[in-house]
């Protein structure tokens, strides 16, 4: 048994701390919207072009490298995760799936929209793109909600799991069908990229009050963390609840405040990152603390390779979403080609979102031993 002395000094289990965590999982975005709504609403300060600039930055250092930093984790040791006995048929079939079918097919899809040029490929393109994005942005809350709940001894049923598994997904479905058209409108129209949505004003009736619905929608897992926490005397986790809350209420953005829906991407992308960091930490401590070898050499070994991991998702994370698809535009126009005049930055965007998400539901799971050893056990 520990001495109280030791269950003192004991570390809270986090992905970086319980403090980093509350913001990073979602405490920053109801901070910065609940700014946001004072600027704009309650001092009628207009902003002007400044959040489409914000955002890019932002993008530009946080949700860019988060797509290349799934690349890395799911490819390295992809071939042993495929072939090793733990992992189970179904886990298998989604990783050939999403390290191969997956990239394969789209590929085949961008060819033959390269060679066949009709806006209609780049427009088919976004809107499956739209229609994973929020499905990811729900099913990494449930993720956020079940692994910090585990952090902190909170352990929830098989029903309850279910149900809070099923009330995310239904918050997103019922959030692309009333709002992809109206995301499509705000966003991409007034983006310019050519991408033609519905106007708000074709929208039926029963969509004017959609945030009311979704917030009706939450009902179900309010119930189960309420119930878990006050009846059940389990207790919940603070910091997961904000995590799966937050991406429910993200995707809901559209109706609640589209003028902040462009940098939610941002933070869907800072609740990832650390993910990445403890799987990345946890690696870094047993490469240093290894038995043998000579310590100074694996402390080069460790820093090496996690400077090369985060300035490799840098670097490539401007490459492939701005300097490559943007170049290869401007040449196309240069040419006179009869392509979308946005077909590769689109087309680029829309593959990397897509196969993300793909990567994501056959890497983050429990019988992955990298994940365990260095996620859940850590």
């Amino acid at each position: 048994m520990n001495a109280p002395s030791d269950i003192a000094d004991a570390k809270p289990r986090a992905l970086v701390s319980p403090t980093a965590d509350f913001w990073l999982v979602g405490g920053a975005s109801l901070a910065l919207f609940a700014l946001f709504v004072i600027v704009t609403d309650v001092a009628s300060i207009q902003l002007g072009d400044r959040p489409a600039y914000w955002a890019f930055y932002l993008s530009f250092l946080v949700n860019d490298p988060h797509f290349i930093y799934s690349y890395f984790l799911f490819y390295r040791g992809f071939r042993q995760r495929l072939t090793a006995p733990e992992t189970e048929r179904w886990s298998r079939l989604r990783l050939v799936a999403a390290g191969i079918a997956v990239p394969a097919l789209m590929t085949a899809f961008l060819l033959y929209a390269l060679v066949n040029p009709d806006p209609k490929y780049v427009d088919w393109a976004f809107s499956a793109m739209i229609f994973s994005v929020g499905w990811h942005y729900v099913k990494q809350g449930y993720g956020v909600l079940i692994t910090l709940s585990l952090y902190e001894g909170v352990y929830y049923n098989a029903v309850e799991k279910r149900i809070l598994w099923a009330n995310a997904y239904v918050i997103w479905i019922f959030a692309w069908v009333a709002g992809v058209v109206v995301q499509r409108a705000l966003i991409l129209d007034q983006s310019h990229y050519g991408v033609h949505g519905i106007t708000l004003s074709s929208l039926p009736e029963w969509f004017g009050k959609p945030a009311l619905w979704g917030a009706a929608l939450l009902l179900p897992a309010a119930a189960v963390l309420l119930k878990h926490w006050l009846k059940d005397d389990k207790g919940i986790s603070g910091n997961a609840a904000m995590g799966y809350f937050c991406a429910l209420v993200w995707v809901m953005m559209p109706f609640i405040n589209p003028a902040f829906l462009i940098i939610i991407p941002m933070f869907h992308s800072l609740q990832y990152l650390p993910f990445v960091y403890k799987m990345k930490k946890t690696e870094f401590d047993a490469g240093r603390q290894a038995p043998a070898g000579d310590p100074a050499q694996q402390l080069r070994r460790a820093v090496w390779r996690t400077v090369a991991f985060t300035l490799g998702g840098l670097a490539l994370g401007a490459v492939v979403f701005e300097l490559l698809p943007k170049y290869l535009d401007r040449e196309a126009a240069a040419a006179g080609s009869s392509l979308h005049p946005y077909f590769f930055f689109l087309m680029f965007l829309s593959f990397i979102n897509i196969h993300h998400y793909f990567m994501d539901s056959a890497f983050w799971r429990r019988d992955n031993a990298e994940v365990q050893r260095n996620l859940f056990r850590a």
